[in-house]
């Protein structure tokens, strides 16, 4: 009798064991279902996700291309009678730095521009429509000196302001 107590115990423990462990084992396959139906086609979505990299990938440039986008700028400057007193990539520049995935880094581009105020906001909305992600890091605005404020004002012209840009691109090395 002692003998049968003392196996059936153990039985009994093993017992509780495994159905500890299955459902332990069903929770998991629930979870995992759950999974899977959120996402019913993986295929569709690594396709998108490949589309959303490759216009990125159009968007974002390489070091190569910097003269370009320098010279976009300028054109976009020129549009809107923006005289442009200095323009030049930057490797020098240490801002804070996200994170950013293998391959891609970013491109900094500063620019000193003299314009009225108006004009500044007018291109400010046009770098938001060229064909590249612009980031503004920073921007300073000074206005210029009280001699040619006075100036200004008798010609009935509106002021003009020195603004300091920096832009920041994303530029892409390699996607694997």
């Amino acid at each position: 009798m002692l003998i049968i107590i003392f196996v059936g115990g153990r039985l009994s423990r093993y017992s509780n064991r495994l159905k500890e462990e299955l459902n332990n084992k069903q929770r998991e396959l629930e979870e995992d279902r759950r999974l899977v139906q959120l996402i019913p086609n993986p295929q569709k979505e690594i396709d998108k996700i490949r589309k959303g990299m490759d216009e990125l990938q159009n968007r974002a440039v390489t070091k190569k291309e910097l003269p370009k986008i320098i010279q976009q700028l300028i054109n976009k400057s020129s549009e809107l009678d923006i005289e442009i007193v200095s323009i030049k990539p930057r490797d020098d520049i240490e801002i804070e730095e996200e994170k950013l995935p293998q391959g891609v880094s970013k491109a900094y581009i500063e620019m000193i521009i003299k314009c009225p105020y108006q004009t500044l906001g007018e291109y400010l909305k046009e770098l938001n429509e060229l064909p590249i992600i612009f980031t503004i890091e920073s921007m300073y605005i000074e206005k210029i000196e009280e001699l040619e404020s006075i100036i200004n004002k008798k010609k009935k012209k509106e002021e003009d302001i020195f603004t300091t840009l920096v832009l920041s691109t994303y530029t892409i090395w390699r996607v694997e």
